[in-house]
């Protein structure tokens, strides 16, 4: 039941493939594999370390607390995890390069060290804030689509297929959160989605009952009801404007992130642009421009936060 590979960083690299195959007249069947693999690994794995461990359980392979088919997704995650390694290899060679322009420039030793750390972590923690703020937003796309399905046919469907339909909306909802989208400390929003929860849960026993008790008949009501609260939520917050991820991370980085709870999303993207540049951009860009590497810097931004490929020339 549980596959593991491993590489190690040398010339030659050992792979352990190890596998537990249930049998219902033997058990577990054990099989493992070592294979020696001279030279370059595919997918670029010589460029980090890394190991990599899938259970299958009844067809489904559960990677990082995420469940996709067999054979689905483990090769893309592959490529994902080579790709990242290549590309955090790729950027500590563009600072290398960078704090030798800066030096040269006049720039204290002192500062350039202290930004450049900054700069790395902001634009790190910047790529993996926009990726979970795309998968924040396609949670609230789907949450709508749900929500609107369900109050266009909920009287209509048999009672099985809406639980199911309730619960999955759950799902979605649960990873609807983003520090600069819907909140998880927002409380107002937190306090409707537990209470359409339990009313999700008791939903199959209401539904039996309510053709015969007034009751259960005012539950449906409360349930579609705090299903359009949800969905006036969720459409307010589709229409806000996403952040800029490099100031959000630099922001995490030197703050308590409850600070940003009592803003509006505009407010708030305006504060951390200032924050940022007040503390860090501004002077970091200026002895950019001293080293005449400013549109290398904002073209390393996009690139490693956005993945843009634009050469910097056209900055």
């Amino acid at each position: 039941k549980m596959q593991t590979f491993g590489w190690l960083e040398m010339p030659l690299f050992l792979i352990r493939i190890s596998i537990y195959i249930p049998s219902k007249s033997r058990g577990v069947i054990f099989l493992s594999y070592y294979l020696l693999y001279p030279g370059r690994l595919p997918l670029e794995a010589a460029a980090s370390s890394f190991e990599i461990g899938l259970k299958m359980t009844d067809g489904f392979y559960i990677i990082k607390g995420r469940n996709v088919r067999s054979g689905e997704g483990a090769r893309e995650m592959l490529f994902d995890r080579a790709a990242k390694g290549k590309k955090s290899k790729e950027l500590k060679g563009e600072l290398k390069d960078l704090k030798k322009s800066l030096l040269n420039a006049g720039g204290e030793k002192a500062y350039v060290n202290e930004a450049l750390r900054d700069y790395q972590a902001a634009l790190e923690q910047g790529d993996t804030l926009r990726e979970q703020y795309e998968e924040a937003r396609r949670h609230l796309a789907q949450s709508r689509a749900a929500i609107e399905r369900l109050l266009e046919c909920m009287k209509e469907s048999p009672v099985s297929e809406v639980k199911k339909s309730l619960d999955e909306l759950m799902g979605d909802l649960d990873q609807v959160y983003h520090d600069c989208s819907i909140r998880d400390d927002d409380l107002d929003f937190q306090s409707t989605i537990q209470s359409l929860k339990q009313m999700a849960a008791e939903y199959e026993e209401h539904a039996a009952k309510a053709q015969t008790e007034a009751g259960s008949k005012l539950a449906a009501i409360m349930l579609r009801s705090e299903l359009e609260n949800v969905a006036a939520v969720l459409k307010d917050a589709t229409g806000w404007e996403e952040p800029d991820f490099f100031a959000l991370a630099y922001y995490l980085g030197h703050e308590n992130r409850g600070s940003l709870r009592e803003m509006e999303n505009a407010q708030r993207n305006s504060y951390l642009v200032d924050y940022c540049g007040e503390r860090f951009w501004n002077r970091f860009l200026e002895l950019c421009r001293r080293a005449e590497a400013e549109q290398m810097v904002r073209f390393m931004t996009r690139k490693y936060i956005y993945n843009t490929e634009e050469s910097p020339s056209n900055s």
